[in-house]
């Protein structure tokens, strides 16, 4: 599965929550940066109208090694115990205008299906419990509520994680 390495649309702003604590700016700054092959991913979803000569980003959505865990046998980070690679999936976003559509679950399934392919074992994540939608796409595909694996400073925030064996 190719993995597009271009800038990512974070809206953070969107979500109406202060994320400086992710250092997002400096993230988008230093692009691919820690979504850089082989062992991360940033996959973008475009639309091009009828009546548009051009395609447009709609969605997107990110894979990088898991930060803090142990080595992996191959000294990667996201290695976790017993050599055991977690990724994180990152920057679930899609344009207000294509949500409902069924377009972020999309993006999920073909996060978790590049995930598959870099040799990941499982992928984790964190949202906000109101975020009713996200979590129900997560649960539906297998995801299942774990304790926090970093500190979040948000009130009700939902870890989640997918093992992929």
């Amino acid at each position: 599965m190719p993995c597009a390495h271009t800038v990512l649309p974070v809206r953070g702003a969107a979500l109406q929550e202060d994320l400086t604590f992710q250092s997002i700016e400096q993230e988008v700054a230093s692009l691919p940066g820690c979504y850089s092959a082989p062992s991360g991913c940033i996959l973008l979803a475009s639309w091009q109208p009828p009546d548009q000569a051009s395609s447009a980003d709609i969605g997107c959505v990110a894979i990088r090694p898991l930060p803090g865990e142990a080595q992996g046998g191959s000294g990667e980070p996201g290695g976790g115990a017993a050599g055991r690679r977690v990724c994180e999936m990152k920057r679930l976003w899609v344009q207000e205008a294509h949500q409902r559509s069924g377009l972020g679950r999309q993006l999920v399934q073909a996060a978790v299906a590049a995930a598959r392919d870099m040799g990941y074992q499982a992928v984790v994540l964190d949202t906000l419990e109101r975020l009713t939608g996200a979590n129900r796409v997560y649960e539906s595909l297998g995801f299942a509520r774990r304790d926090a694996y970093y500190h979040n400073p948000l009130p009700n925030v939902v870890y989640w994680q997918l093992d992929l064996l």
